[in-house]
């Protein structure tokens, strides 16, 4: 009985435990939610087993360079031996009764080849090159994988603020209301006033409902990719964006995606593919060149050489020596294998050149967008900053019946859209910003 009490009471603190982290906050930073995605990301996982294939297709590549060795077992049962006489016919021996009829043989041979052509180098090339690719796709999908959490993350960020903005212009939605009924109360103003307001209040707080679902989707697909329980909610870093990115030189931008951008190195190694994929076709053209040994064990031997007294004795021997290959047919035929190989290996030259241009107008796009965001961030303070300045004069002028309520509803709008789209300034600098990132490999 303590036992199970014992037992159902740690059952019972585990799940209290479960439901409390269920429903509680974690603050995340993007270097933790980079640590997270790396741990739990099943799409990372399954990359990563693409990059233990490619190495143990490498080892097998390399395993061919090692000797060749074998043993031959084989047993059997004699029924009869001819001699041929001539032309005519057969002179039949039929076995005699101190002869053995059963025969075994055993052969242990081995061998090694000396000189393939370069087929068996490149090939082991080949394999390497593989290893490397998948490792680079893996890395390529790690950095896609961070972009997309990284834009979540600056949307997340994004949308709290929209949050804290249209709670913001709510709480001083309501109090001007309360100020309007107050004019009312005292026949200064009307209650069409008080009705336009409160449609107002309804559009900004449907604004709010939609920014709270937003978030909530944002948070739930995040919690998944990053493999955290579920009802947790990811609370992005405050500070994001008191220290701005520094506009480097664009120049800085090119020099490092060319060094570093890894679709520009899969095109590089894919031209090494192909150069060594010419090299195995040529390899054809060349002979190849073994060393081997064997040794080999027959028995029973029947007395068939009159000389020897053979008769239900075994037979050993042994051998050693090299022997040399090659396909007459390749003089013909691999011609064509090797234009066609060349031909290959060109295209993925001018592919790799392809991709190189295509990162540099990437770069140059994403670093003007990115230099662009510093503008409207600049311009969309100094508009906050106005259509602030311009509410509080028509919130005055207003109050003391100089304006009409048409002129403080424009004014509210104003200042509520001034202030939303500085929020999406500032995401819009930081997102530019882990987008050259993303093109730089430095995510």
């Amino acid at each position: 009985m303590n036992c199970k009490r014992a037992f159902l009471l740690i059952i019972m603190m585990l799940s209290m435990n479960v439901f409390y982290f269920l429903g509680q906050e974690m603050s995340l930073s993007i270097e933790q939610m980079f640590e997270l995605c790396d741990q739990n990301s099943r799409n990372l996982k399954l990359s990563a087993t693409e990059i233990e294939k490619a190495q143990q297709a490498t080892r097998v590549a390399q395993s061919t360079l090692s000797p060749t060795i074998g043993i031959n077992l084989s047993a059997n049962y004699l029924g009869g031996a001819s001699i041929p006489k001539d032309f005519s016919g057969y002179d039949y021996q039929v076995i005699a009764d101190n002869m053995n009829p059963y025969q075994f043989n055993f052969a242990l041979e081995a061998s090694q080849v000396l000189y393939a052509g370069g087929a068996l180098s490149s090939q082991i090339k080949l394999a390497k090159l593989d290893a490397q690719i998948a490792e680079l796709a893996h890395s390529d999908n790690r950095q896609a994988m961070r972009l997309l959490l990284v834009g979540n993350y600056i949307e997340l960020y994004k949308l709290n603020n929209y949050k804290r903005v249209y709670e913001k212009n709510i709480e001083l939605t309501n109090k001007l209301v309360t100020d309007i009924r107050n004019k009312q109360t005292e026949g200064l103003a009307l209650k069409n006033d008080i009705t336009r307001y409160e449609l107002q209040l309804q559009s900004i707080e449907l604004g709010l409902i939609q920014v709270e679902n937003a978030i909530k989707i944002i948070n739930d697909q995040m919690v998944i990719t990053l493999g955290l329980p579920r009802g947790t909610e990811i609370v992005v870093a405050s500070n994001l964006l008191e220290e701005l990115p520094l506009l480097a030189s664009e120049a800085d931008w090119q020099a490092s995606a060319e060094e570093r951008n890894i679709a520009i190195k899969k095109a590089e190694l894919g031209s090494l593919q192909a150069e060594e994929a010419e090299h195995l076709v040529s390899s054809d053209m060349k002979p190849t060149i073994a060393a081997f040994a064997a040794t080999r064990l027959d028995g029973t031997i029947i007395d068939a050489l009159p000389d020897m007294n053979m008769v239900n004795s075994n037979f050993h021997y042994w051998y050693a020596g090299i022997g040399i290959n090659y396909n007459l047919s390749s003089l013909y035929k691999t011609n064509r294998k090797v234009k066609e190989a060349r031909f290959a290996t060109a295209q993925a030259h001018e592919a790799a050149e392809l991709v190189k241009e295509e990162i540099e107008i990437a770069v140059n796009v994403a670093y003007t967008k990115f230099a662009e965001s510093f503008d409207i961030y600049n311009t969309q303070k100094k508009s906050v900053a106005l259509a602030a300045e311009n509410y509080d004069v028509v919130n005055k002028r207003y109050m003391n019946d100089l304006v009409l309520i048409t002129d403080m509803l424009d004014a509210t709008t104003e200042k509520l859209n001034a202030e939303l789209q500085l929020e999406n300034a500032h995401a819009t600098i930081l997102f530019n910003y882990f987008k050259l990132c993303h093109l730089t490999n430095q995510l």
